[in-house]
This record gives structure tokens, C-alpha cells and sequence, in this order.
């Protein structure tokens, strides 16, 4: 009797439901955390950006005034 809830190749029908719900929620966390690292990386990409920017400017000014002065 333990044999008719088995399928052809001998698994248990119902441990492979929960194994393909497993698995189903293992990619949905996957989707939303890459979400979330991208949402953050184009954060952390545009501080980055401004600390350039901000250090570009100040090495301008520092050759300008060793120029004029």
C-alpha cells in the first residue's frame, strides 16, 4: 500500500510538491534580492561618482591657483 503513492521511478509524490515549493520560494528571495543589490549598487555608483566629480574640482582649483600664484 505505501507503493501507490509512488510514482513510476519511486518518488513520493507529495515530498516532490514540497521540495518544487521549496524551490519556487529559494527563486522568488533570489529575484527580490537581486533586485534590491541593483536598486543599492546604483546608490553606492552615483556617491562614487560625486566624490570624483567633487575630488576632479578640487585638483582643478589646486593647478589653478599654482598657476596664477
Amino acid at each position: 500500500m505505501a507503493d501507490d503513492n509512488k510514482c513510476q521511478i519511486g518518488l513520493d509524490p507529495i515530498k516532490m510538491g514540497r521540495m518544487f515549493e521549496a524551490v519556487d520560494d529559494i527563486r522568488e528571495n533570489v529575484k527580490d534580492i537581486k533586485k534590491h543589490v541593483k536598486e543599492q549598487n546604483g546608490r553606492v555608483c552615483k556617491l562614487e561618482n560625486w566624490r570624483w566629480y567633487v575630488m576632479g574640482f578640487v585638483a582643478a582649483v589646486a593647478v589653478a591657483l599654482k598657476i596664477f600664484l
